[in-house]
């Protein structure tokens, strides 16, 4: 009886000191990783990098670091870091959604007549310098009117908006210019601007376009990129035969 006391309370000593060891390597790993959290934090890393490169919870990187916080400059560098990794996210996101147009621009020109005058013409006489926004500019009411109905078999009626640019020394009035326009192209409204010309330019282009240059457009970088896709289309067309 005495021998079976001893053994069982040997092996219970031998279970508790294992139990212990254990328990010691633990500590001193978890001291040593505070140890390696503190430093990187000392360096300038956010709780979230110190969370994944030691493989810890962010709970748990938190409560050791909460004594040592990140100063304002590193704050301040983090944030701006932060920004303009959203700004490239959001800029691949928006060129691969315009990317999606322009295909719908070269599929929709090999079966729409149409849209394909449109392309053709956009591609010669089209505002260049736009970037936000389909943009077709002449002095020539006609070429204007075609454009129009384009647009218009095209359902985009309800999205073009007009505007004329007339030389401010013009000896016309607005409401003139506006009358003009209005009945030549069958519109309801339209924005006039008269901008600001050298002296030089004055002498030159006083009264030579007495009515302005009108500009029919559509305020849609979707559908600029859909016509953009067409013309793409058409390159590629005149680049295989």
């Amino acid at each position: 009886m005495y021998k079976k006391v001893k053994y069982f309370y040997t092996f219970e000593s031998m279970i508790y000191s294992n139990i212990l060891q254990h328990y010691k390597v633990h500590m001193q790993a978890k001291i040593k990783e505070k140890q390696m959290a503190i430093d990187l934090r000392l360096t300038g890393e956010t709780l979230n990098s110190i969370s994944k490169k030691l493989n810890i919870g962010k709970g748990t990187a938190s409560e050791w670091l909460r004594d040592y916080k990140l100063s304002k400059e590193r704050i301040h560098e983090l944030n701006l870091s932060r920004r303009k990794k959203s700004e490239s996210t959001r800029k691949v996101n928006r060129l691969a959604r315009y990317e999606q147009y322009k295909n719908v621009g070269k599929e929709l020109i090999q079966c729409n007549n149409k849209f394909r005058e449109l392309c053709l013409l956009y591609w010669a006489e089209g505002t260049k310098n736009e970037r936000r926004k389909f943009a077709f500019s002449n002095s020539d009411a006609h070429m204007l009117i075609f454009i129009l109905n384009i647009l218009q078999e095209l359902d985009c009626k309800n999205k073009i908006y007009f505007t004329v640019y007339c030389h401010r020394e013009n000896d016309i009035t607005d409401d003139e210019v506006r009358k003009y326009w209005i009945k030549i192209l069958k519109i309801d409204a339209l924005t006039i601007y008269r901008p600001e010309t050298s002296r030089a330019s004055q002498r030159k282009s006083k009264n030579k376009l007495m009515y302005g240059t009108g500009v029919i457009g559509i305020n849609s970088i979707e559908f600029l990129n859909i016509v953009l896709g067409g013309i793409a289309y058409l390159k590629e067309e005149i680049g295989t035969t």
